[in-house]
């Protein structure tokens, strides 16, 4: 996952290691940094004028050890991908000129399918600020592994018109969106609301 704004760059790798070949919890770390410094490299040597932050495998808790560790080096022995052509955005839209997820929704976990849940949140948001200012609105929401679903690691909102909208207004209804999300997700599973 990549944020970028203006010159500062903001990048979360999900990097899994097949158990099998990691012998002990010194390799994985050891791994882990060598990822890093890899990005790092590559990102000074691809874009020396940016300013990059780097953060790999964000869920980890060494301690214990909870590590990605895989038995194929896929995320999908975990169940949760979902068959999905990418047409099938939850808006039913395909607008390649305009702001949009590459996510499809559809048979995605409703409970903590992180694109599935951000793709309705952002839609509801802009609706809400839509309702208030009367301005075109979208809204991006962004995760980052091991983060709460109800704190987005970052939210950007887009408006066209002639007065823009203020942070604190935004900030007040990206807040009030993530604080219900339990709420969303009982109205997806009720059946409230379309995933096109």
């Amino acid at each position: 996952m990549v944020v970028r704004t203006g010159t500062r760059v903001r990048l979360t790798a999900c990097v899994p290691q097949i158990a099998r070949h990691t012998p002990d919890l010194d390799t994985y770390i050891a791994r882990r940094a060598q990822a890093w410094e890899l990005i790092i490299e590559t990102a000074a040597r691809i874009a020396p004028a940016v300013d990059v932050e780097v953060s790999v495998n964000t869920r980890d808790v060494d301690e214990r050890p909870e590590l990605y560790l895989t038995a194929t080096g896929s995320s999908i022995e975990s169940g949760d991908e979902g068959v999905v052509g990418r047409g099938n955005r939850s808006n039913g839209l395909i607008s390649m000129l305009r702001p949009w997820s590459a996510e499809g929704v559809s048979g995605k976990n409703p409970v903590y399918h992180v694109g599935k849940l951000y793709n309705l949140a952002a839609t509801e948001a802009a609706r809400r600020l839509h309702e208030e200012t009367g301005l075109e609105c979208a809204v991006a929401l962004v995760s980052q592994s091991g983060r709460d679903l109800a704190d987005p690691w970052q939210a950007v909102v887009q408006t066209s018109g002639p007065n823009p909208i203020l942070a604190a207004d935004a900030r007040r209804v990206l807040t009030a969106v993530m604080d219900d999300l339990e709420g969303l997700r009982e109205r997806l599973l009720a059946g409230k609301l379309a995933t096109a």
